[in-house]
């Protein structure tokens, strides 16, 4: 999908973006059992609680010296996610992907989806909403990607889910965001994890 995406335009472009997206929603058939958390990393954290798990994790996301170099206010958005976070719901345990972006996504010339790929660290025991979030947030990071893609995706979730559903993939979002920030080095993803956690994590209403 990464090397199709860039030359599609109108129709053909929404009919990817839409298919991107069925493979997010695909996710929620796989059932996970036991605790929340890590799947598939050496010494995964696992918590009884979906917000105990992911506040657990943002703590540790959120410990770096970088991060917080770059984002004077880190402290006040992480204690506005942490409250969020643990105010969440435990939600019908699902494997979550955690890395749904074209990359992963191989598409054919039929623009079918024929496969997903790159289960690891990112996956874990969880809400399926992450990997919407996923499909809709993580084309910033190294597509052409304008805002009518992110509207279409996201009327699209609307008319499937419900319009409830969109503050709860902002807040992944920019969970998403502290996750993969530990990528200093790689100039497009710091990027973007800097560029969510300032334009949405500031916005978190607790």
């Amino acid at each position: 999908m990464a090397d199709i995406l860039p030359g599609l335009a109108g129709k053909k472009r929404r009919v990817a973006l839409a298919a991107n997206l069925d493979v997010a929603e695909a996710m929620a058939a796989v059932r996970a059992t036991g605790d929340y958390g890590d799947l598939l990393v050496p010494k995964p954290v696992r918590f009884a609680h979906w917000g105990e798990y992911l506040a657990a994790r943002l703590k540790g996301f959120a410990d770096d010296p970088v991060l917080a170099a770059d984002i004077p206010d880190l402290d006040a958005i992480v204690g506005r996610m942490n409250a969020r976070l643990l105010a969440l719901p435990d939600p019908e345990k699902c494997v979550v992907q955690g890395d749904i972006w074209p990359p992963n996504v191989m598409m054919d010339d039929d623009l079918r989806v024929t496969r997903l790929i790159d289960f690891s660290f990112t996956t874990r025991a969880g809400d399926t909403l992450m990997d919407l979030a996923a499909a809709v947030y993580f084309h910033d990071i190294a597509n052409p990607h304008g805002p009518e893609d992110t509207r279409f995706l996201m009327d699209l979730i609307a008319a499937r889910h419900g319009t409830a559903v969109r503050d709860r993939l902002g807040l992944y979002a920019v969970w998403f965001a502290f996750s993969f920030a530990f990528n200093h080095e790689m100039t497009e993803v710091y990027a973007w994890c800097l560029g969510l956690i300032r334009m949405l994590g500031r916005n978190l209403a607790v």
